[in-house]
């Protein structure tokens, strides 16, 4: 028995919680419930938050301890979020996509302007456009999107493909944040002779 507590101390203290799936349609922002700890599954109440002060939504996928430090920060402030400090977790039992030293993601969604993307560190966003997906199930929610499904259906196919990818999904409308603005199209200028 007690061999079996120190297995589980070990377990809860070194393996860290990872959170998983998130899809972005330009309208509807969809994640999964589910976060893997080791070998077992843990449900939470959703990965995203809006801060109502930044205008935006903020999602996440990885080590739950550092996107459980971005979302407090992000909450309670609104100073830039690359002011943030963080210490990189590089844990080699990680499932893809966090084993190139990346212990998260995330997506910021504000109300204008285009979404940002973060993966490893809080500098350098790269600016993206719907459809978006990111974590553990990306590839099928991404196909799924390209399909023609909504964020919520790609969640859905996700959680059918992904071992790291369940439970119930949540999803947050983002009636101003719209698709990036049509390009203008030039008309051709007709050369008089």
């Amino acid at each position: 028995m007690k061999q079996l507590t120190l297995i589980l101390i070990y377990l809860l203290t070194v393996s860290p919680a990872l959170s998983t799936t998130c899809a972005w349609d330009g309208k509807t922002l969809a994640t999964d419930s589910q976060m893997t700890k080791g070998h077992s599954r843990i449900m939470c109440s959703n990965k995203f938050v809006r801060s109502d002060a930044r205008h935006a939504v903020l999602a996440g996928a990885g080590d739950v301890r550092t996107l459980d430090k971005i979302k407090k920060f992000f909450l309670e402030n609104t100073r830039p979020i690359s002011e943030l400090k963080l210490g990189v977790i590089n844990d080699p039992d990680m499932p893809l996509p966090f084993k190139r030293g990346a212990d998260f993601a995330i997506l910021i969604i504000p109300d204008s302007g285009s979404a940002l993307y973060y993966e490893g560190e809080l500098k350098d966003p790269v600016v993206i456009e719907a459809p978006f997906a990111f974590g553990t199930g990306e590839e099928y929610a991404m196909a799924a999107m390209a399909q023609g499904q909504t964020a919520s259906q790609a969640i859905e196919v996700a959680e059918k493909l992904d071992i790291y990818t369940g439970g119930p999904i949540h999803t947050i409308q983002a009636p101003q944040v719209s698709q990036a603005p049509e390009k203008a199209v030039k008309k051709p200028v007709s050369k008089k002779k």
